[in-house]
């Protein structure tokens, strides 16, 4: 990260409004409050309406080439590593840290003390609780038909995020698929390919993604 500087008073993008909390800063060649593009190839439409602020908290940490799309709301002391995308929509809680070329998509949502490393990907909508660990590389998705191209398709049948609970840890390079959900104080082994819910407490590894043991038991359980 190159020496950032400290956070002006005015609007970052064309139209948009930025309201930054106190002893903020910000890498070069940020982009904040960026107005997200509605059209029929990314099959969603996006209210062209006027764009809700960008909200920083407090000792905030920004790095370079970060693009942070309207109406995001960031905790205080967070951390973004350069080239970080958040999309429109997107809740930071306190304290999180968010590595190099991290991808948030629209409409996600993170508790507080959530460490996402490089090149992960979160889905859109996905909800993630406080205190999880999310390793390097992990691909989060959304769309269990992805193949159905069309339009109409894809607004009627909706989306199916990932949702994680708290104090969950997610090893580096995992995938989780569609509308999984991975229950409080759960392990998903580096590499694991999660195709189905993973109850609270439990680990699971391999691909797919089958149970190994119970967290804290010491009991380990037929694949």
């Amino acid at each position: 990260m190159s020496s950032p500087r400290k956070i002006p008073s005015f609007p970052t993008h064309a139209g948009a409004l930025v309201e930054w909390g106190a002893d903020c800063w910000l890498g070069d060649f940020g982009v904040i409050g960026l107005r997200p593009m509605s059209n029929a190839a990314n099959r969603r439409l996006v209210d062209q309406g006027p764009s809700p602020p960008v909200k920083i908290g407090d000792r905030t940490i920004i790095g370079t080439h970060c693009t942070i799309y309207s109406d995001v709301i960031m905790g205080e002391d967070c951390r973004l590593g350069d080239k970080v995308v958040i999309r429109e929509g997107a809740r930071i809680g306190k304290r999180c840290v968010v590595g190099t070329m991290v991808d948030l998509q629209f409409n996600v949502t993170l508790g507080d003390d959530v460490r996402i490393f490089n090149q992960s990907q979160i889905t859109g909508g996905s909800v993630i609780g406080n205190g999880v660990f999310i390793g390097p590389g992990v691909q989060s998705m959304n769309d269990p038909y992805i193949a159905h191209h069309s339009l109409e398709d894809y607004q009627a049948r909706g989306l199916e995020p990932v949702t994680i609970g708290d104090y969950v840890f997610i090893g580096g390079g995992a995938i989780l698929l569609p509308g999984v959900k991975i229950g409080a104080r759960a392990t998903v082994a580096a590499g694991a390919v999660v195709t189905k819910d993973v109850p609270a407490g439990e680990t699971v590894f391999g691909m797919p993604a089958r149970l190994r043991m119970m967290r804290g038991s010491g009991d380990f359980v037929a694949a």
